[in-house]
């Protein structure tokens, strides 16, 4: 064989090595980016949970603070609202009220109207009620600082005082309030 033939041989062994080479580099490129790429993509889903799973924790860890405030107060507010068909409670601590401070009084309810749903699907109940207080202004003021410790869910709505002309409000008056006491 000549030399020449002997070059263009080798010369085309050597080629075709290098274009193999090229063919398994390019091969090899194409598939390390396509693997970067689904790591890339894994890395930036992960971030993301990562972002969700540290605001959730965030959330969770306000969540046990807010229910450390909470407490007990739950059951507290439930106690606050009176059984509808008993509310013997509430009349029984007016009647103390009444005592303790010197006042004579007469209690009158009208019938209960359902004013909202509660969770569970029972009723709250607005029941107006009306005080007569027989006292002075001392006993009836002390009886409404006293009132407004009682431990319901209540509201004052109105308030008439019918004092004696002589004395005025320091003498024997007679006080109406008018409120609404709510149930369940």
């Amino acid at each position: 064989m000549t030399n020449k033939k002997r070059l263009f041989l080798i010369i085309l062994k050597q080629l075709s090595v290098a274009v193999a080479i090229g063919a398994v580099a390019v091969v090899a490129v194409y598939f390390l980016r396509l693997r970067i790429e689904k790591i890339g993509d894994s890395l930036i889903e992960k971030k993301q949970l990562s972002f969700f799973l540290d605001k959730k924790s965030e959330v969770l860890a306000n969540l046990k603070e807010d229910m450390k405030i909470v407490g007990d107060n739950d059951k507290k507010i439930n106690d606050a609202i009176l059984p509808a068909d008993n509310i013997l409670e509430f009349v029984a601590a007016v009647d103390n009220l009444s005592s303790q401070n010197s006042t004579q009084h007469t209690l009158t309810f009208n019938n209960p109207v359902a004013v909202a749903m509660l969770p569970g699907g029972s009723n709250l109940y607005a029941i107006d009620f009306s005080i007569s207080l027989t006292g002075t202004v001392y006993t009836v003021a002390s009886f409404l600082k006293d009132y407004d410790k009682l431990p319901y869910f209540n509201s004052i709505t109105g308030l008439a005082v019918n004092a004696p002309a002589d004395k005025g409000w320091e003498g024997v008056s007679t006080v109406t309030i008018q409120g609404r006491v709510y149930a369940k």
